[in-house]
């Protein structure tokens, strides 16, 4: 992914800079940071608010957070499947409302792939105080 942004920004370039690195080791200056992007990282953040919090704190006053997450109806529990309901399809979950860590034994080519469910609301709301557009 680096890479391919390197391709279409430049390897110079002095606008950006690009850093591969977990959000907890990442020490930036307040109110450094034009825009932040995050794609499909956050449902393996546990501590969601310290995420959160160290992004606002590093994003410029008009900053941006840009990201992508895996979709909570997929991520609400590992029991989830198609059904038949009055002659049709119904995708069947359970515990959607139930905040927490999820094991699913076999996620695309991970053996017990760990991540942390939350319902989109509290994804998008929780008290962070961004704008949602």
């Amino acid at each position: 992914m680096l890479n391919q942004t390197r391709n279409l920004v430049g390897e110079n370039n002095p606008k950006v800079q690009l850093l591969n690195k977990s959000i907890e080791e990442l020490e930036l200056p307040e109110n450094s940071v034009d825009v932040v992007v995050s794609s499909y990282t956050i449902h393996n953040i546990v501590d969601y608010s310290g995420l959160v919090s160290k992004i606002k704190e590093i994003l410029k006053p008009d900053g941006e957070f840009i990201f992508l997450v895996i979709h909570p109806i997929y991520t609400a529990g590992v029991e989830h499947q198609w059904v038949q309901l009055n002659n049709e399809k119904a995708w069947c979950i359970k515990n959607y409302n139930v905040e927490g860590i999820r094991v699913e034994q076999t996620s695309f080519m991970i053996k017990n792939f760990k991540f942390c469910h939350r319902p989109i609301l509290h994804t998008i709301m929780s008290d962070t105080l961004f704008t949602v557009c």
